[in-house]
């Protein structure tokens, strides 16, 4: 059976849509979770991003993903119509002195490739 060009376009949107989802679950904060985080105060998350689309402050970690999946824009475009409106803070990694984004986002997906989880660190 063939399939029509309606029916292919709904099936890349809902795996679109999926996988989507399926990013923010992984990556983003949900909204609640910055209630909950002392920012500055918190060893794991000390780098932001101000979105100014939106208005609302991420850990760095997600930036691109939160402009991709929420404006559709990647960081390049957005820093060339808004500029930086990042807070960047640095860590040198312990184990392989790489500069990462010091949000817990950013040690997550850094450690990952020392087979290392955030309290292993």
């Amino acid at each position: 059976e063939e399939l029509s060009s309606d029916s292919c376009s709904s099936i890349t949107e809902t795996h679109i849509n999926n996988a989507c989802k399926l990013l923010e679950s992984i990556w983003e904060c949900k909204e609640a979770d910055y209630l909950k985080i002392d920012e500055e105060d918190t060893f794991g998350n000390k780098s932001f991003f101000n979105c100014k689309m939106c208005n609302t402050r991420f850990l760095t970690g997600v930036r691109e993903s939160h402009l991709k999946l929420h404006h559709n824009l990647s960081y390049g475009h957005y820093k060339n119509r808004f500029g930086d409106t990042n807070e960047i803070i640095l860590h040198s990694c312990y184990l392989c002195k790489q500069e990462v984004f010091w949000d817990r986002i950013s040690f997550q997906k850094h450690l990952s490739s020392h087979n290392k989880t955030l309290p292993d660190y």
